[in-house]
């Protein structure tokens, strides 16, 4: 909902409500941040309770559970060309869950975030093509087919007003050119130190293979090295786990 030439998106941003290029969802969580922020300061100030708002980006990262969510949904379809046949030229903001939970926990901790709405991303940009290249690099030796092509803008918006997919009428309205973010807030307040889109993402999809969230390969391959739930085939995922929580 906002101009191409947007400054760079910091904790002073927020959903354009005006604009028609918005879907429900994001409104009401609009909406619902704001009546927040009006109740909470109606309040004499020597009666507010600790009030913190902490706003992520797109979240990726291992799953615990088999609960579809928005992000694992589109994640999963990427895997397979027949349920995302190309990349859209969608930029958008991307944070590790495990980051989230963190931001999180250390705002319950520290009185600096009280009172502050504090925007939760890597400040690196990420593409579709993006998650793309990522998951053919990582996966394609397993025998998972993912599309490398890049669907043009003029053919996405034909097809989001087909009513075929109806998510595809969310993301014909976010293609547009590179976003900009600052998450300087989150690093001063909590230390933050991100986890990198790549690993959060390859993290992610095999997360969503052990669980069983994403289908066996169209390509039956076997793997010298089998995902299993030791992750012995991708040692990082528990290794980011152990990360100890900024001080």
């Amino acid at each position: 909902g906002h101009k191409n030439d947007e400054k760079i998106f910091d904790e002073n941003s927020w959903t354009n409500l005006e604009s028609n290029k918005i879907e429900n969802y994001a409104k009401s969580k609009t909406f619902a941040e704001k009546r927040a922020w009006d109740f909470w300061r109606s309040l004499p100030e020597d009666s507010r309770f600790r009030f913190t708002v902490l706003n992520p980006t797109f979240v990726t990262g291992p799953v615990l559970s088999t609960v579809e969510h928005g992000s694992a949904t589109i994640i999963g379809r990427m895997m397979d060309f027949r349920t995302f046949l190309a990349a859209p030229k969608v930029c958008l903001g991307v944070v590790d869950v495990r980051d989230v939970a963190k931001a999180h926990i250390l705002s319950l901790k520290s009185e600096k975030s009280d009172g502050q709405r504090i925007l939760i991303t890597n400040e690196k940009p990420t593409w579709f093509s993006d998650f793309r290249d990522w998951l053919m690099e990582e996966f394609k030796d397993y025998g998972y087919l993912i599309s490398p092509l890049k669907v043009p803008d003029w053919l996405l918006k034909i097809y989001a007003k087909t009513n075929i997919d109806p998510h595809s009428k969310a993301v014909v309205h976010r293609v547009g050119p590179e976003l900009r973010f600052s998450n300087k807030k989150s690093e001063e307040i909590f230390g933050l130190q991100y986890i990198d889109p790549k690993t959060s993402l390859i993290d992610m999809v095999y997360s969503m293979i052990e669980k069983g969230m994403i289908k066996k390969p169209p390509l039956r391959k076997f793997m010298k090295n089998k995902i299993n739930k030791s992750n012995k085939c991708h040692p990082e995922i528990s290794v980011a786990q152990e990360k100890p929580l900024a001080a």
